[in-house]
């Protein structure tokens, strides 16, 4: 990515603002085409020569050769928020929806090769991450899609559920799972399904609750497109 940045002549702040709308998918990045190897230059068919996101991806090409179970495991942690690592109990409980059980060889094989991050403080149970870049492989080359995800986004949407007139709903608490919906919300935005417009519903209540009425818009009206087109 240096070396396309350096070639573009951009600056770190134009980097970092394409870095924030579009990763490394951003179009003026996928237009350089950089030498990945030593003596690339010399190179008559170009071999070692692509863009940065062609490069990513062959970084990584080895997701395949994961077995089934390491795959889908990935598969459901890339649908959890980036940046909160998760305990194994509730990673469990998570990978649970799709009856993925005895994880622990699974987990440690993933954090041996690099594909998950183990965090553990002192006296602390360890907890499991995913790298962003990792997660953004995951989703598009083990196809980590709406369908996949429907009976996950179904939960969470449950979770976020906010009635003002319902005496046994806490606010506050019904805010800490919003965070879970958000990720669902950047990951599945185009797509026309009945559970996506539930969920960015509820989303929107809860931001109309805490008076960000901005994001409520938006949520509510995406919800509406959805609804629209699926009825």
């Amino acid at each position: 990515m240096a070396k396309a940045v350096a070639s573009a002549g951009l600056s770190f702040e134009e980097l970092q603002a394409m870095i924030e709308t579009q990763f490394i998918h951003h179009d003026t990045l996928r237009e350089e085409i950089i030498p990945t190897g030593r003596h690339g230059d010399s190179l008559p068919d170009n071999t070692k020569r692509s863009n940065i996101e062609d490069y990513i991806r062959l970084i990584f090409n080895q997701v395949h050769g994961l077995n089934d179970k390491s795959k889908d495991i990935l598969r459901c942690i890339a649908l959890l928020p980036l940046a909160t690592p998760i305990g194994r109990e509730d990673l469990k409980k998570h990978l649970a929806l799709w009856n993925i059980e005895d994880i622990a060889h699974a987990l440690t094989m993933l954090v041996e090769r690099g594909w998950l991050d183990r965090v553990q403080a002192p006296g602390q149970k360890p907890q499991y991450k995913m790298h962003p870049l990792i997660a953004d492989v995951v989703v598009r080359h083990l196809e980590v899609n709406a369908e996949f995800a429907e009976a996950y986004t179904k939960r969470v949407a449950e979770l976020i559920f906010y009635e003002n007139t319902n005496p046994e709903h806490n606010l506050i608490e019904i805010n800490n799972y919003k965070h879970l919906a958000e990720r669902l919300s950047d990951l599945f935005w185009e797509e026309n399904r009945e559970e996506a417009s539930d969920l960015l519903g509820n989303l929107g209540n809860l931001e109309d609750n805490f008076g960000i009425y901005q994001k409520a818009a938006a949520y509510h009206e995406r919800a509406l497109v959805i609804c629209e087109t699926v009825f």
